[in-house]
């Protein structure tokens, strides 16, 4: 599998942090869309969890409309420093 798209579905964090759980073994997908999943700031800290993991090999992730505030953009921009793999 190379794509998930569960965007739109009420997740949250708790949804964010199994999502990630599969990916910390996962080595094949690339592409990631949990837009409008109400992830939050704490779901955005797993998101970043797993983006700093150098097992994860997603290429492009779509986060919008999660209502993620500073402190977990905080999260995603370290993660995004040292990641060299995501690209959208």
């Amino acid at each position: 599998m190379q794509w998930i798209g569960v965007g739109g579905n009420p997740i949250g964090p708790e949804g964010a942090k199994h999502i990630c759980a599969g990916l910390s073994t996962n080595q094949t997908l690339q592409w990631l869309a949990v837009g409008g999943c109400e992830l939050g700031d704490q779901g955005a800290m797993y998101i970043s969890a797993i983006l700093k993991d150098d097992v994860c090999d997603l290429q492009s992730i779509g986060l919008g409309g999660n209502g993620i505030g500073s402190d977990g953009l905080y999260h995603i921009c370290r993660a995004l420093w040292t990641n060299t793999r995501l690209e959208n």
